[in-house]
């Protein structure tokens, strides 16, 4: 639950301020914002499938290849989101990114609480709420004292905390070998 929040809160802090980012800081004007948000939803489409291939191999490393591309994204959006094709890249590697977020985090909670399913999904939908309120309001403080540049880049850290704690907290939680009996 920890390495979702993390990644959650990673996220949320930062989309929020996803096309300020691009109007005040990039100087894009409103089409290529709306091109470069619809770019996004497409490439969460794509992120959902590959998640949900992925993750039933091994969620735990899918997890963290979504940590990952996060990371990349926060770390590359200042410098290289600011010309019309890094914007193009990082937008759709983001995309990518939330698309399959969701979908890692859950098939997490079904391969590892399999008889606690209908206790944890409760939990998970409100977890996703308390997220993106808290994701958000924490990105509005920071934009509103300093600005967009330094939200993305104290989102890193979350990332990077959630990245430790898979190959620390969640060593050994892998997807249970199945096999078929005849």
């Amino acid at each position: 639950m920890l390495i979702v929040l993390l990644i959650g809160l990673a996220h949320f802090r930062a989309y929020s301020y996803l096309a300020p980012f691009f109007k005040n800081i990039a100087g894009f004007d409103g089409t290529t914002i709306s091109s470069l948000m619809l770019l996004y939803g497409i490439a969460g489409v794509f992120g959902n499938a590959f998640a949900g291939y992925s993750g039933n191999l091994n969620v735990r490393y899918t997890l963290a290849f979504v940590g990952f591309c996060f990371a990349v994204v926060f770390f590359g959006f200042p410098i290289f989101a600011v010309h019309e094709l890094g914007a193009v890249i990082l937008t759709a590697l983001w995309g990518f990114a939330f698309g399959a977020f969701p979908t890692s985090a859950n098939i997490w909670m079904f391969v590892h609480a399999p008889n606690a399913v209908e206790k944890g999904m409760p939990l998970f939908v409100g977890m996703f709420q308390v997220m993106i309120a808290v994701g958000s309001l924490l990105g509005g403080y920071v934009v509103d004292h300093f600005n967009e540049n330094i939200l993305i880049y104290g989102v890193i850290s979350f990332v990077a905390l959630a990245l430790i704690s898979i190959f620390t907290l969640a060593k050994g939680l892998n997807n249970p070998k199945v096999t078929c009996e005849n």
